[in-house]
């Protein structure tokens, strides 16, 4: 089985913790698509995951291969403020950009998420970033 479905097979968290499921693997490796699996735990909105895989050392800005997405920008494409706040609590980077030019904020500005803006202004988040169209987040709030 190789790392990735080790971490992200059907088993519960509390079953993971037994088995040491997170120990000597590289929770940062990504699979033939791409992917990490903290951003296959984002991408699935799996809440307990992404706890378990942020707080055995996974990057937190590690981006998917697709799109460039970090699991701060899903998180706010899921609209799920308390995980927003939980990476951000654990250092993401409220600006980095997907390859489209899109940051945290402008995905919650197209979200029409008042909450997630305001929360992630207060954080830091940069409102003159321009999308690869030259756009600001609040051309489209």
């Amino acid at each position: 089985m190789n790392e990735i479905n080790r971490v992200n097979d059907n088993k519960s968290i509390e079953s993971k913790k037994k088995n040491n499921n997170l120990i000597g693997i590289d929770i940062n490796k990504k699979d033939k698509d791409g992917n990490t699996p903290l951003v296959i735990a984002c991408k699935e909105n799996n809440v307990e995951l992404i706890k378990e895989l942020v707080e055995a050392g996974a990057n937190v800005n590690i981006s998917d291969d697709n799109n460039s997405d970090t699991p701060l920008i899903i998180m706010c494409e899921r609209e799920n403020e308390q995980m927003v706040k939980y990476l951000i609590e654990h250092g993401a980077e409220v600006n980095k950009l997907n390859k489209y030019g899109y940051s945290a904020l402008y995905i919650s500005c197209i979200r029409e998420n008042e909450a997630l803006v305001k929360y992630l202004i207060e954080k830091g988040a940069d409102l003159n970033i321009k999308n690869e169209f030259g756009k600001t987040p609040f051309i489209v709030a």
